[in-house]
């Protein structure tokens, strides 16, 4: 006798017979899996979506607290905190420019004329600084002489425009020397300029190794090295320009007519004027 509730029918039709059994039976095992796998691979690629951007986050963060890094012209790479540890103390210089050594150039060339030309238009009167007692305290300099012009403010020479200078003094040496010209140079300074640079090289004590030539005795040309920004070092010590130019005095002449040639735009103009009258200009 059918028991069947009136009105009640069966989604798959009547429930008896085995090919409706076992068609009522896959419905209910199919029904799961799809509605599973629906629910579970969004789920499941929502996670790692998550999950990828999260670790790309953190890696973002820790770039940005990390220290950039540069590139040596060998392929090494430096650090930013690396630079700025290797500057140096005063006008903030990093060896970051690869220049190579040369065999021939404006200085050493087979037209000596032109070489002692060259060496009359070095100039190296930037070098002389006028610094404010602050900054000097700060960096731990000695105190120098006044400047003339402001009596808070030191006058130093930078080393390297010494060394330019020293050289010139040299090469003047060797100028007259050549061209069987009185020496122009006093003796003892062109000895103190050669003391001066030995000092320096040893003190630098550049450990590069120039490669040397097979057929010519040479060493080193077209091969780079890492220098300083001369450029930067002259704007520097142009912020810092005391009015000077080295200049031969004449008998009676001081030491402050050394002074009265500031560059256009300086705050010493005036006072020069003051001071020189006419004559106290660039």
């Amino acid at each position: 006798m059918d028991q069947t509730p009136q009105g009640y029918r069966p989604l798959l039709g009547s429930i008896e017979g085995d090919e409706e059994k076992e068609q009522c039976s896959n419905h209910h095992l199919l029904v799961p899996r799809v509605y599973g796998f629906a629910i579970l691979f969004p789920a499941f690629v929502l996670v790692v979506s998550l999950s990828f951007n999260f670790l790309l986050a953190a890696k973002l963060l820790d770039l940005a607290k990390s220290p950039k890094n540069y590139v040596n012209t060998d392929g090494r790479s430096r650090t930013e905190s690396q630079v700025v540890d290797q500057r140096t103390k005063y006008a903030g210089l990093t060896r970051d420019i690869a220049v190579p050594w040369t065999w021939h150039g404006p200085f050493f060339q087979h037209n000596e004329t032109r070489i002692f030309e060259k060496w009359v238009e070095v100039d190296s009167s930037d070098g002389i600084v006028a610094l404010t007692d602050t900054y000097v305290q700060e960096k731990g300099l000695p105190a120098s002489q006044r400047f003339p012009w402001d009596a808070a403010k030191g006058v130093y020479l930078v080393n390297a425009f010494h060394n330019l200078h020293c050289l010139k003094v040299l090469a003047t040496t060797l100028m007259n020397y050549r061209l069987k010209q009185p020496q122009t140079e006093d003796f003892e300074h062109a000895l103190h300029c050669l003391d001066a640079l030995r000092q320096d090289v040893v003190c630098d004590a550049d450990d590069t190794p120039r490669w040397t030539g097979f057929a010519e005795m040479v060493s080193g040309p077209g091969q780079f090295r890492q220098c300083k920004d001369w450029g930067r070092l002259q704007a520097w010590a142009r912020q810092n320009n005391a009015c000077h130019r080295h200049i031969k005095l004449k008998e009676g002449e001081e030491a402050i007519e050394m002074y009265k040639y500031c560059p256009e735009g300086s705050p010493y103009t005036e006072k020069v004027k003051e001071y020189f009258g006419d004559q106290g200009s660039e």
